[in-house]
């Protein structure tokens, strides 16, 4: 999990901070956080791949969702994780402890 966050959701989370401030010209005073900025970057990126340079941050965030999906998709479910692969419904028990425990009959009353 430490090293989803260090290689995945880490730059992805200064490329959307960065993406959010000069966007909406929050600079701080910094040339880099400008919206000048953010055009200037997205019109070089969108010469080198020929494409509208407003459709970019689009294809950023598909790009992250379908990596995100793809790795949570890969994970084992937690049932598989704690008692191996094929656990389930149909599984038996895992020992005395989950076994329902049988229901208490009373006597018969006498009548009278």
């Amino acid at each position: 999990m430490r090293y989803l966050l260090i290689f995945w959701a880490l730059p992805l989370g200064l490329f959307w901070g960065w993406y959010g401030l000069s966007y909406h010209d929050i600079n701080f005073g910094l040339g880099f956080f400008s919206r000048e900025m953010n055009d200037l970057l997205f019109r070089i990126y969108g010469d080198i791949l020929g494409i509208d340079p407003a459709i970019i941050p689009g294809m950023v965030a598909r790009a992250a969702c379908s990596t995100a999906s793809s790795f949570w998709a890969s994970l084992p479910s937690g049932a598989d994780e704690l008692y191996g692969a094929g656990s389930g419904r149909n599984a038996p028990p895992i020992g005395p402890a989950t076994q329902r425990p049988k229901r208490a009959t009373c006597p018969a009353r006498p009548e009278g």
